[in-house]
């Protein structure tokens, strides 16, 4: 046996296991039966064919403490070429059962490096093996390392592997995809959806995908479905920064010409697919109509997604440049609502705009805020009173279990609670289950709660869901929210004045009073600057609590 070297060229790398101790049980039982394949090279003999053999016999003889020199292993000698001796090799090992996965789709990348992709039909043909596969398996190896030791690890399933190679341009959607079927036990049709979802069609592309060469992009989905036998859908592209170069350029040459272009008459617009931040614009719908210094400006925009469409409802006519326009909108609406003298000076008379909210989005943003801070306030003050016995405590335990399986980013809130170590961000099913298994009624409920609070908080929820949930647990929203700071920073002085003279908050007589003893206003004046106005609302005293504008009660 000294005579004997493995081979540098075999794909097979790992030989223990299960089958191996099998087949040193058998060697030593009845020694081998089978000659391995060897040629001559350099002095010695390269095994072709037989590792395992010679490596299990190689075992058996050094466990009974034999001199290897004195062992004789049965073979076979041919003189091969390196090419073919590689071929012998790599067809054997990929004929056999007990190859894993890693080990094979490497077998057929050594394949394919040595002799070409066109190599790939022959080696179909001699071992009966799907070209199709051939390709995908040795295409996954391209992948990174940290996502091919987690395939390795059994952390991944080679169908992960093959969802991260669809979006391998993605980097950083391809590291968030893998996280989620690690840490938080994405399937393999999870992942799928999930890459389908955020890609844009390719039937909303304004370019000309042809010239661009969507059609034989490795991106475009129709070509995905035949290298990853994928189910017939709409045809998405994969590589969104493409996309959104090709259509912004689109958009840059024939921006009069787009449907949004043409039907809103703006100057521009802003692609705005990765959330939009509405500090950055101001809707131009609290115009009656935008005016001549508008329709002139660079900033008249409409803020769109890549796919050419409006990002929200009423970004059709925007202004990229907010202090201008909230400059602008005071003067505009100022000059609309002026003091009614007719009324007495009781609160300063006006006549409000019959117009509705200048920036749609206020109503429901401060809303929200007021329920992300209730909702766990009010929920954590309900008095739950039970006994041990007066709740099914399997039925809790399940519906725990069933929140945290359907929502997987619930798994590290319940992993901390229950202490799993290592599994911060995300414990298997199993453990959980049993974790839970260990834990009273009390315990139980208190988790209970915190899921359900965490979720309903979640962005996923709907504005409507939770305020049916805020008002079943006691929260009324007419008679808690109160005006802040913030909530005025938002408003011009016009809005200001239209919900100050509705909700009687300059009727209130410390108001009044402010207005006369610190700003030194003639009585039944009100401030005409904002700072003096908000500074009024808010130090006077008026009580604010319950003082809910129209947008905010709006569902």
């Amino acid at each position: 046996m000294t005579m004997l070297r493995p081979s540098g060229m075999n794909p097979r790398k790992r030989f223990e296991g299960r089958k191996f101790e099998e087949l040193k049980d058998s060697i030593a039982a009845k020694g081998v039966l089978q000659p391995i394949l060897v040629r001559p090279v350099d002095g010695y003999f390269e095994i072709v064919a037989g590792e395992r053999r010679y490596r299990a016999l190689k075992a058996v003889s050094e466990g009974l403490g034999k001199n290897l020199s004195e062992v004789l292993m049965p073979a076979m000698v041919r003189p091969l070429s390196d090419d073919e001796a590689f071929d012998v090799m790599t067809i054997e090992n990929l004929q056999r059962e007990d190859l894993s996965e890693r080990e094979e789709a490497e077998a057929f990348k050594a394949f394919i490096d040595r002799h070409g992709q066109d190599a790939i039909e022959e080696l179909a043909g001699r071992t009966g093996i799907h070209p199709g596969y051939i390709r995908r398996r040795a295409a996954v190896l391209d992948l990174p390392q940290k996502v091919l030791q987690a395939w390795e690890d059994g952390k991944l399933r080679y169908g992960h592997l093959e969802q991260l190679l669809r979006v391998k341009e993605d980097k950083k959607l391809q590291k968030d995809l893998m996280r989620k079927a690690v840490d938080y036990d994405w399937s393999v049709k999870d992942i799928r959806r999930e890459i389908d979802r955020s890609a844009p069609c390719l039937s909303k592309a304004l370019f000309d995908t042809a010239k661009a060469g969507c059609p034989k992009c490795f991106h475009n989905t129709d070509r995905q479905k035949r290298l990853f036998d994928l189910d017939a859908g709409e045809t998405k592209c994969l590589k969104p920064a493409c996309f959104q170069r090709n259509q912004n350029n689109w958009l840059l040459a024939h921006w009069k010409e787009s449907p949004i272009g043409k039907k809103y008459k703006t100057n521009g617009f802003q692609l705005e697919d990765n959330g939009l931040n509405y500090e950055r614009f101001e809707s131009c719908n609290g115009l009656a109509k935008p005016v001549a210094q508008c329709k002139k400006c660079e900033n008249f925009v409409s803020i769109i997604d890549s796919s050419g469409e409006l990002r929200y409802r009423s970004a059709g006519q925007c202004c990229a440049d907010p202090a201008c326009y909230k400059k602008l909108a005071a003067t505009t609406k100022e000059e609309k609502a002026k003091p009614d003298m007719s009324a007495g000076g009781d609160g300063g008379g006006i006549v409000p705009e019959a117009s509705g909210p200048r920036v749609s989005w206020h109503g429901e943003y401060f809303r929200e805020a007021f329920f992300e801070q209730r909702l766990p306030e009010q929920w954590r003050q309900l008095d739950y009173e039970f006994k041990e016995g007066c709740y099914n405590e399997k039925l809790i335990r399940l519906a725990v279990f069933g929140l945290v399986k359907e929502n997987r980013e619930l798994r590290p809130v319940i992993s901390e609670k229950l202490g799993l170590e290592n599994q911060v961000y995300g414990a298997y099913d199993t453990e959980i289950f049993q974790a839970l298994a260990t834990k009273g009624i009390a315990k139980l409920y208190d988790l209970l709660s915190e899921l359900l609070i965490r979720q309903i908080m979640q962005r996923e929820y709907t504005a409507t869901a939770r305020r049916l949930v805020a008002e079943h647990i006691g929260i009324d929203l007419a008679s808690e929210w109160a005006i802040t700071a913030e909530y005025m920073e938002k408003k011009t002085v016009a809005e200001i004045k239209d919900f100050g003279e509705k909700l009687g908050i300059f009727a209130d007589e410390k108001f009044k009073g402010f207005c006369f003893e610190k700003l030194l206003l003639k009585r039944g004046k009100l401030p005409t600057k904002k700072g003096d106005l908000v500074r009024a609302i808010l130090e006077s005293g008026v009580d604010l609590v319950g003082k809910v504008p129209d947008e905010i009660l709006a569902q």
